[in-house]
């Protein structure tokens, strides 16, 4: 239970991996100054709780049961989020999911461990660019 944790308004950095949580709770967005998440090694299934921690710049949730597109969907409003880390996630296994995400978020410089490269920024644009849209998200 992370509940208590919300009241420590100054906390920039939180690592509660492998307690078998399987949501962040809503609270977090309390946390106005955390830029470090670290959630690795759970059980969270979607991103849903993630919304309103709009000061994470960094955000690790690999090896979690993250399954689809449509979950990162939930978190574009993290406007500072340069290092996001879904590896093991059954998610990565989606097609184009690396273009995808790079594409989304465009401030992104690491995704799941390794770094976005320039190239990777142009590819996602033009398979991405002007197309998106929910099918491609089914």
């Amino acid at each position: 239970d992370l509940e208590p944790i919300t009241s420590l308004a100054c906390l920039r950095r939180l690592d509660a991996g492998s307690n078998r949580l399987t949501d962040p709770p809503i609270a977090l967005g309390n946390l106005t100054k955390l830029n470090q998440l670290s959630l690795e090694d759970n059980l969270i299934d979607s991103l849903d709780g993630f919304t309103a921690i709009e000061s994470v710049i960094e955000l690790y949730l690999s090896n979690n049961l993250v399954e689809d597109l449509r979950s990162l969907s939930v978190i574009k409003n993290l406007s500072k989020l340069i290092i996001l880390d879904l590896a093991g996630n059954p998610v990565v296994s989606v097609e184009d999911y690396r273009l995808y995400t790079i594409f989304y978020f465009k401030k992104l410089k690491v995704l799941d461990g390794a770094a976005v490269t320039t190239n990777e920024q142009n590819d996602a644009r033009e398979r991405f660019a002007g197309k998106l849209s929910m099918e491609m998200l089914e």
